[in-house]
């Protein structure tokens, strides 16, 4: 089995390939010193979005983005949608 990433053990492979997506092509568009913030590594929590069609990702540093199927993103302007 391929390693997944422990915040994405839920969705399904087809959910988890457009995360890998977006997550690269957001990170590919950061400037070099953003790099470190958003890494794959340091996403802490997926959640499966089924009203927006995307998963909800949140990063070590706090901030929420949306990922959708496409590889686009957003910014999801949440504090955390767990309390942890």
């Amino acid at each position: 089995m391929l390693y997944r990433l422990p915040a994405a053990e839920d969705l399904s492979d087809g959910e988890y390939q457009f995360l890998l997506k977006a997550q690269r092509a957001h990170f590919i568009k950061l400037n070099s010193d953003k790099h470190s913030d958003f890494d794959v590594n340091n996403i802490v929590e997926v959640i499966r979005n089924m009203d927006e069609y995307c998963v909800d990702v949140r990063y070590l540093n706090g901030e929420w983005f949306h990922y959708y199927p496409d590889g686009s993103w957003s910014v999801h302007n949440k504090k955390s949608l767990h309390k942890m």
